[in-house]
């Protein structure tokens, strides 16, 4: 049912060594300029995310890389805990949250596709990490699997078709990518959700699914209540 969509990307499920060079790039100084994009990209996120949290919200972000939106988000609730694979990506994160004076929070390595946490949380959020897997609905099972009784997994990936579609092609042969220095991604549309939700679920009625397309960012929001 999903392999129609991951047919031409070989490259997916990037492993630790991939993603820990691809946040060392980010010391070349065009990176600056992704990093303009991020933060636009952050200050859209943290308005949208704050309808869902409040001072005692404990929030889990998977792939979390260095936290800038998790410094926004911190400042607001109970306790920010980050999961990452590359260890270089969660001591900037770190610095980051010292440096703000912040000590609610928790970084972690660990594999999404391969974790173990007894811990649940009221918000479970990815942004733009499920799209580089080959088979993306399990990252959705192990958002789910972490999620309180009556919490929401909030998971936002590059819609299929958008400006952000278009701006991968292009930057995806190999002299451009030392500027968009990110491992292989598919695009997601809605009707992918819609059938990664029911390979999941035997039990697929009792989460309710929400979709937001802010066309502004080109991405694809998914809402699922726990």
């Amino acid at each position: 049912m999903v392999n129609k969509y991951l047919s031409r990307h070989t490259n997916l499920n990037s492993t630790k060594e991939a993603w820990e060079l691809s946040w060392s790039k980010q010391k070349l100084h065009v990176a600056d300029i992704i990093d303009l994009g991020r933060k636009v990209y952050n200050y859209f996120l943290f308005r949208f995310l704050r309808k869902y949290i409040n001072s005692q919200t404990e929030f889990l972000e998977f792939g979390c890389g260095t936290a800038t939106l998790g410094v926004m988000l911190a400042k607001k609730i109970k306790s920010y805990t980050g999961f990452d694979i590359a260890d270089n990506a969660l001591e900037k994160a770190a610095e980051n949250f010292k440096k703000s004076g912040l000590q609610n929070f928790n970084f972690e390595v660990k594999d999404i596709t391969n974790f173990n946490s007894d811990k649940k949380f009221d918000i479970v959020w990815s942004q733009g990490l499920i799209e580089h897997f080959n088979e993306p609905y399990k990252l959705i099972d192990s958002h789910l699997e972490v999620c309180k009784g009556g919490g929401r997994v909030i998971i936002s990936v590059p819609a299929s078709r958008s400006y952000h579609h278009l701006w991968y092609f292009l930057t995806r042969p190999i002299p451009l990518r030392r500027f968009w220095p990110w491992p292989d991604a598919i695009f997601i549309s809605k009707k992918m959700v819609d059938q990664y939700m029911k390979i999941l679920a035997n039990s697929y009625s009792q989460y309710h699914v929400t979709y937001i397309k802010p066309r502004i960012l080109g991405l694809l929001v998914i809402i699922i209540n726990r």
